[in-house]
């Protein structure tokens, strides 16, 4: 056999039962938790991995971008954040100092648009790039 530390593991996982795995699995949770926004999103890494840049959910809806310092997580900045009608559907960094990202309007149900923006990791110097609807035809 080419793996024999591995026979013990399957061997032990093949005789327990179902049931006792699901016992230490714990209670199983609610339908809805499967169709609520992640408390963390779209973690990213700045190119030289000096900071990092996540979107936060909070219970309302909101969504927060912010960029945390990598040498020292409780230092961090709020860039952006958006009301529950907007999304922010990518992050993305330009440079160190700079970010990209996508923020997706569902104001209007039937026309939700996709506005694409740079800003500074400290949220100055914010410029609105490209701005247009889901559907091109």
């Amino acid at each position: 056999m080419k793996y024999p530390s591995l026979y013990p593991l399957f061997l032990s996982l093949l005789l327990t039962p179902g049931h006792a795995l699901a016992e230490k699995a714990g209670k199983a949770p609610d339908a809805a938790a499967f169709f609520t926004d992640p408390a963390l999103s779209l973690a990213q890494l700045s190119p030289q991995g000096h900071y990092v840049a996540v979107v936060v959910t909070t219970d309302d809806g909101k969504q927060i971008l912010t960029v945390r310092d990598t040498t020292d997580l409780k230092k961090f900045t709020v860039p952006i954040s958006s009301p529950a009608s907007e999304k922010i559907a990518a992050v993305r960094w330009i440079n160190e100092n700079r970010l990209g990202f996508t923020l997706k309007n569902y104001r209007d149900e039937s026309d939700p648009t996709l506005d694409e923006f740079a800003i500074d990791r400290d949220g100055g110097n914010v410029v609105l790039l490209i701005s247009g609807t889901c559907i091109h035809g």
